[in-house]
């Protein structure tokens, strides 16, 4: 029982079934949003507004926290997924005409399980964010789960990374693309026969916070 300091909001506690409640809004939603938009990461504000209105505006301090690592301790026995806390890093302006940086690297296989390379968005000041990866082995993820389209979604999203990896984690957004295109993948090219809409792909790994892009000053 999580009690909450007197000449709060509401003075009071949160019980046993509120806060289990609670813990299943944040599974609940974060379900949701990986089915709706899959490998895109869910803010820390976003799961607090979840958790505030289960417990319709009660405020206990520290208790978001609490639910949400209570609910990443749950997803792997109750539904074979980790939820992996990212931070999303404030980067300063380069100079020049912007560019891309590595982001998110949770480890692991497949575009669920993370690709690896990029290394974590440095940085002090940033923002939380969570992200379902799936924990079943990539091997069965390949033969069973993943589809064509998302099998080829990992491989742009591994090439790129590895790209940006070799680069320092930081890399002109032409010189990406001059990358890319010597490798078969041009800018603006709408039906790759492997990658389908090359732009689209790039947009998703933004989504994603696999890459961010910088803009120049």
């Amino acid at each position: 029982m999580v009690s909450q300091p007197a000449g709060g909001s509401q003075s009071g506690h949160i019980s046993r079934e509120d806060r289990e409640q609670a813990i299943g809004a944040v599974m609940r939603h974060m379900v949701f949003k990986n089915s709706s938009h899959p490998g895109v990461p869910v803010s820390r504000d976003e799961l607090n507004k979840v958790i505030a209105a289960q417990l319709a505006g009660r405020r206990v301090p520290g208790l978001p926290g609490v639910i949400i690592k209570e609910a990443q301790a749950r997803f792997p026995a109750a539904l074979g997924f980790d939820m992996k806390e990212l931070e999303r890093g404030t980067r300063g302006r380069g100079g020049g005409g912007g560019g891309h940086e590595g982001g998110r690297d949770e480890g692991g296989g497949g575009e669920e399980g993370g690709d690896g390379g990029g290394g974590r968005g440095g940085g002090g000041g940033g923002t939380k964010e969570y992200v379902l990866l799936s924990r079943l082995p990539a091997a069965v993820l390949s033969r069973f789960v993943d589809t064509p389209e998302q099998a080829a979604g990992s491989a742009f999203t591994t090439i790129v990374c590895a790209l940006l990896k070799g680069a320092g984690g930081s890399i002109p957004a032409d010189k990406l693309w001059a990358l890319l295109g010597a490798l078969g993948v041009r800018r603006g090219e709408e039906r790759h026969p492997q990658f389908g809409n090359v732009e689209e792909n790039m947009k998703r790994l933004e989504k994603q916070r696999y890459v961010t892009m910088v803009k120049g000053t």
